[in-house]
Order: C-alpha cells, then structure tokens, then sequence
C-alpha cells in the first residue's frame, strides 16, 4: 500500500484470496514528505516552537559546526517552507538549551542551554522582540527538556547536563518565578524531550541519557501536574537527541530520529502503547527539531546531524478517516479501477468492493 500526491495505490496477492475485499474505515496513511525550503541555515541543535496565535513557528538558536553558536533569530515559516528572519533583540548565542509555547501568555519561553559556557538565563519571545527575564532559577544546564502544562498553565522544565552528568530536577515556570517541584520521578538524564498531551492532561517523557557512561534510556514516564508516573520501557529503543511533538488533531505523540537507537525511525504513543509506522522519511539523525503545525494539519521537522548537519525540512502528515467532507479529504484511485469516496467508506460501518481479477496489479 502506498500513498503519493493524493493516490492511494493498493498492491494485492491473489492466491487464495476471497472476494469481495472490504476496506477498514478505520484506515489510515501515514506519510513524510521534504519541502523545498528557503530557511535557516544547516544547523543542530536548534529548538522550535509554534506560535498559534498567528500559526508560526518560531526557531531559537542553534550551532552548524562552522559559525559555532548562533543566534536566537526568531526565524518563523508559514507551513509553505517558506521563512523569513526577524531581526530584532536577541539572546546571546546559544545550543542545546529549551524552548516551549506558554499558550496562556503567547509567548515562546527559552531557558539555559550552551554558547561559549552553560547559561541558566530565561527570555521569552512575543512574536516581536526577545524579553531577558532578570530572575532566578534552575541552575545552568544543557540537553535538558521543557514543555507547557496546559493544564497546570506554568511550563514544565525537567532535568539535563550541568557540564558532566546530569540532574534529575523538575521545575515550574509560571511566568514571573521558577519553583522547584521535589519530587521523585525519572532518574537522572539529559537530552531527552517532553511533550503536553493535552487529551489526557499529562505531559509525556522519553528516553534521553545519563552523561556519565550509564547509558541511554528507553523509559517513558508521565507527569500529572502532582506526580511523576512510571508507564513502560522497551520501545522504542534506547536512544537522546531525538525530536519528539504531540499531534493535537490526532491526539498522538509522534517521535522521530535520535542518537544510538533509530535514528530513521518514526514512533507513535497514543497513551498506553508505543508503535512504530514502518515507512520512509528523513536520513536517519540527531538533535533536529520538530513542531506541530495545527493550522495545516502537519508535523514539521527541520535539521539536524547525521552524516553531516542538515539545512533540510520535512513535513509528516497522517491521511485517515473519518473526514467531515469529501472535499476536505480527497478520494482515492485504488485497483479495483474506480474512485472510491473517503466520506462514504468513513460513514459505512464496511464498505465492500467487488474486485475484477483483471484490475488487480501485482
């Protein structure tokens, strides 16, 4: 089965194969697809965030292995890969630091993170200028991860590398004062991501590494604004530097790439179970950056290292039913030689086709 340009092509063995076929409607098509993108420059390391208020995303700093640490230069896209660079007050240069949406001020939260040494300042974009945020907080760090708790309203900061090792600390950012949650939960570990699962009001941890030879983790916890809870380990593989965003129109978290474990790889956790979509997509790689793009509908990847640092953006979609109208979802030539409407198969419990022999293409 495969779908491209709007065809789904269905590809069947017919030895001992009964007719008629029926076609689940709970069928769907996931899909990554690179766009010709006019944008940032390669680097790694580089944190996005969507800005919803007016569906952009907002790119932070990053390092390209030839100018060492850029900027944070506010490069937003539109989800046409098209980009344009702001060039307004910024941050010191910096990588390896976290960025995170706070939905209830409008503004992009960046903290700590590495240029020229560890830093453990707080600025806050608006869609117009970065804002330094004098207070105090978190120690300096790297590789740590942040996410905002909707729910909870303030965003969520968890662990990271304060040079050599790592720390284990969670802390909560309300938009005027970091407080620091003691509380156990997740061992000691950096490079590892967080997202807000706004379906079921957790926000979800995966993996990441401990900096001091232990090893990467395959574990994945969650926390309910109160507590950290432990819910499985094995998938996907251990592995950090990974990117990893919360699909709000499917309600799914979508993980993609990371460092020793599938760097290829794309990953689903839908609150119970992880399971991997066994498709093609970006080269395998590390320390990327993903973000949800809600007004088109589509996860958007950008960069990252592996055989070199790329400058590349992907877009990752999910095609499935049901769809409110035919023209929202367009219909689908399959082998049996006709079209077939996405809406009538969703609205049937099954819908059944009669198949020709003759238009089957093996």
């Amino acid at each position: 089965m495969n779908y491209a340009k709007g065809e789904l092509t269905v590809r069947l063995q017919t030895a001992g194969l009964s007719f008629p076929v029926l076609l689940d409607p709970a069928l769907d098509l996931a899909n990554w697809q690179q766009v010709a993108s006019t944008g940032p420059c390669p680097r790694r390391g580089t944190r996005w965030s969507m800005i919803r208020r007016d569906a952009k995303w907002c790119c932070s700093a990053a390092s390209n292995r030839i100018q060492g640490s850029l900027r944070p230069s506010a490069i937003h896209g539109n989800g046409t890969g098209r980009a344009g660079q702001n060039a307004s007050k910024s941050a010191p240069g910096r990588y390896m630091h976290a960025m995170s949406y706070d939905e209830a001020r409008e503004r992009a939260v960046l903290f700590g993170g590495y240029g020229y040494n560890l830093r453990n300042d707080t600025w806050e974009w608006d869609g117009t200028i970065w804002m330094a945020r004098s207070v105090v907080g978190p120690p300096a760090r790297r590789n740590h991860a942040m996410t905002f708790d909707r729910a909870q309203g303030k965003t969520l900061l968890f662990g990271g590398s304060p040079g050599e090792g790592s720390l284990a600390d969670t802390w909560e950012w309300d938009g005027t004062t970091w407080l620091q949650r003691s509380v156990p939960g997740p061992k000691a570990r950096a490079g590892h991501a967080m997202v807000y699962d706004a379906a079921r009001a957790k926000v979800v941890l995966f993996g990441g590494n401990g900096f001091d030879f232990s090893g990467s983790d395959d574990d994945t916890w969650e926390w309910d604004g109160t507590s950290w809870t432990f819910r499985t380990r094995g998938r996907p593989s251990a592995r950090f530097a990974y990117a990893m965003v919360y699909d709000s129109a499917r309600h799914i978290t979508v993980l993609f790439g990371g460092q020793y474990g599938g760097m290829d790889e794309t990953w689903e956790w839908e609150g119970t179970t992880w399971s991997q979509r066994m498709i093609a997509g970006p080269a395998g790689r590390a320390e990327h950056a993903m973000a949800f793009d809600q007004l088109h509908v589509k996860t958007v990847l950008f960069g990252g290292s592996g055989a070199s640092v790329g400058g590349d953006t992907w877009v990752y979609s999910v095609l499935g039913f049901p769809c409110d109208s035919d023209s929202e979802c367009p219909s689908f030539t399959a082998w049996m030689g006709s079209v077939v409407s996405r809406r009538s198969v969703a609205n049937a419990k099954h819908a059944t086709v009669q198949a020709p022999r003759a238009s089957v293409r093996r």
